[in-house]
């Protein structure tokens, strides 16, 4: 850390590191999860894409915008590929969410949140305060969500993640992880 904010001081005088705080904020919301992540929620490295779709528009349910990255399968066949996780961590939340379907919720040694949705069926193996080791299965690819339990085919196949750290302001802040993932695309 040290060496980070000494090179900050190259191109700003110490009195506006210390003013803004910039520094010490970035470090402790990263802190929540960078050396947690060694993997990419994929099993498979082919039969998907994905771009940044970041704070994109939604309507269901409203106007909102979209806390996360979409992963979309290539074939659209449902429960064709493997969703893994990201990180070591503490399943928070898994079943249903309405607009999320069949998701798993996992919280990182760091304490961040890692969230991966519209799984193909409930994950039926994982259970609330079950430990994950990253890599560990979570569930299959699929299009459910948007309405009651088992509601399906209101979009494509794909695998949402977002990923939330806590501020100081705010319990669950979302991250934007396109970077993280094509960091971890090649892992």
């Amino acid at each position: 850390m040290a060496q980070v904010k000494q090179c900050l001081r190259q191109y700003r005088p110490e009195n506006e590191i210390d003013d803004f705080g910039m520094y010490d904020a970035a470090t402790k919301l990263y802190k929540q999860f960078i050396y947690d992540i060694r993997k990419f929620p994929l099993k498979i490295r082919k039969g998907y894409t994905y771009e940044n779709g970041w704070k994109q528009s939604r309507t269901y349910n409203g106007n909102r915008l979209h806390y996360g990255i979409d992963i979309m399968s290539d074939t659209n066949e449902s429960g064709k590929i493997e969703v893994i996780s990201m990180t070591d961590g503490i399943v928070e939340n898994v079943g249903w969410n309405e607009t999320g379907g069949y998701r798993v919720g996992i919280r990182s040694p760091g304490g961040a949140y890692f969230y991966y949705a519209h799984l193909d069926d409930y994950p039926s193996h994982l259970q609330k305060g079950d430990r994950i080791d990253a890599g560990d299965l979570l569930g299959m690819m699929g299009d459910t969500g948007y309405g009651t339990e088992g509601t399906r085919g209101k979009f494509p196949v794909h695998l949402h993640i977002g990923i939330a750290v806590k501020t100081k302001d705010q319990v669950e802040f979302w991250i934007n992880p396109y970077a993280l993932l094509k960091y971890t695309e090649d892992k």
